[in-house]
This record gives C-alpha cells, sequence and structure tokens, in this order.
C-alpha cells in the first residue's frame, strides 16, 4: 500500500509559487503551515518583512 502525500504550497498575491513542502497525508495543516512559513522566512528574510506579521498572526492562532 502506498502512503498518502499532501503537498502544501505558500504563493505570492499573483498566484506565483513561493515555497512547497511535501509531508504525509496525515500531517497537521497547522503545523505544515508554520513550517513552511518558518523555511520561506530563513530563505528570504531580507525580502520578506511582511512574513513576520503573518507568523504573528499564525503563532497567536497556534499556540493561543
Amino acid at each position: 500500500m502506498a502512503s498518502s502525500i499532501k503537498r502544501h504550497l505558500i504563493v505570492d498575491s499573483l498566484g506565483l509559487v513561493l515555497k512547497v513542502v511535501v509531508t504525509e497525508a496525515n500531517a497537521s495543516e497547522r503545523l505544515v503551515a508554520a513550517y513552511a512559513l518558518m523555511l520561506l522566512k530563513e530563505e528570504y528574510a531580507a525580502s520578506l518583512k511582511r512574513v513576520k506579521v503573518l507568523w504573528e498572526i499564525l503563532s497567536n492562532l497556534v499556540y493561543g
């Protein structure tokens, strides 16, 4: 039996793909989103100042 996978994409306002994370199908959506944003922020720290705001909002939603 083959494992199921999910593809998580982060896109910009034009729909251009910025980051792709592939996980098992049972991975938590919230944790994968936080992980993908963290990777994106590390790779493009200088040009993605807005990601900090998104990260803070997401962190508040996930961790209360």
